[in-house]
């Protein structure tokens, strides 16, 4: 665990910006896996919610699948924030990872009110501040995140 702060800087070939060093993937496999699924996860998660958002605003979505699908996607991204939140109590986690498993926590949170924002939205259409809102903050960590 002392590492996954340095795993986390070789995310998507790019450097971390919480000031990591990049680890190569033969350095530590399963350290490198697991920094490059959280981020994957993030980004992706983003553009499901988009994509939800824009399918159902275009009429290629109805009602039912895209509540469907936002609400796996906030099962999915629940489960993440608990599985980071457990690591933290384990304690095994000090310093600079443990700055970097919250910054994943708060980034998911932050997809969990984009996509309650999107239930809304789909409730109803006019709906549209609090899913834009999520949006961009998430969007501001993730691409922080990347380094994009």
């Amino acid at each position: 665990m002392k590492r996954l702060s340095a795993v986390l800087a070789v995310i998507l070939v790019v450097s971390f910006t919480w000031g990591a060093a990049p680890l190569a993937a033969d350095e530590d496999p399963q350290l490198y896996a697991l920094g490059v699924v959280s981020a994957s996860n993030l980004y992706f998660s983003y553009l499901v919610l988009g994509t939800v958002a824009d399918g159902f605003a275009a009429g290629g979505y109805g009602v039912d699948i895209a509540t469907r699908l936002t609400q796996e996607t906030i099962a999915l991204t629940r489960s993440s924030v608990d599985a980071l939140q457990a690591l933290l109590d384990t304690g095994s986690v000090g310093g600079d990872d443990y700055n970097v498993v919250v910054g994943l926590i708060e980034t998911h949170r932050l997809l969990l009110g984009q996509a309650n924002g999107l239930l809304r939205y789909i409730d109803d259409p006019a709906q549209t501040s609090d899913f834009l809102r999520y949006r961009d903050l998430a969007w501001e960590q993730i691409s922080a995140l990347l380094n994009f």
